[in-house]
């Protein structure tokens, strides 16, 4: 129902399971996905850190909810939340490319530039590592474009 666009049907599936199993962690990942979709970013930010608080050990999650505070400009809360993903399992692609997107906005780009080059090296079919990498390198030339880039962060795909 999400990857069809019927948010509202989803959403209602999402609510009853967590209505039915409030532990159940993928009840509110999948609900942090939906709000992110709809443009919902304090809705999705509360639901991801309700998946985080039930599942402290899933890295994914983590990710996305790190990916979600820095859309909410949240950068420290989401670097804490990424330096724990990265230790949970420190070759998931996505960490590294949300980490380092949030290096960016702290102007960091030759440490950004570093470990986009590591989520390749993870997995180098990840065309969000391969495109934040390019515009980095392309701002740390000395002739490069000066404006702030905006990354393409890793998210987490429903259930």
């Amino acid at each position: 129902m999400v990857a069809a666009g019927r948010y509202d049907q989803a959403e209602a599936c999402f609510r009853q399971l967590e209505a039915i199993n409030p532990a159940e962690a993928r009840a509110s990942l999948n609900l942090a996905v939906i709000y992110e979709r709809e443009g919902r970013l304090e809705q999705a930010v509360a639901a991801a850190a309700q998946a985080v608080r039930l599942a402290p050990g899933d890295y994914r999650a983590r990710s996305n909810y790190a990916a979600l505070l820095t859309d909410a400009g949240q950068t420290k809360e989401a670097e804490a939340q990424l330096l724990v993903a990265v230790r949970q399992h420190p070759d998931y692609a996505d960490s590294w490319i949300n980490f380092e997107i949030v290096r960016v906005g702290q102007g960091r780009l030759t440490e950004a530039a570093g470990c986009f080059a590591r989520a390749l090296a993870i997995r180098s079919d990840s065309e969000a590592a391969r495109q934040n990498l390019a515009r980095v390198r392309l701002q740390l030339r000395p002739d490069g474009p000066k404006p702030t880039m905006r990354p393409t962060p890793a998210r987490r795909k429903p259930d």
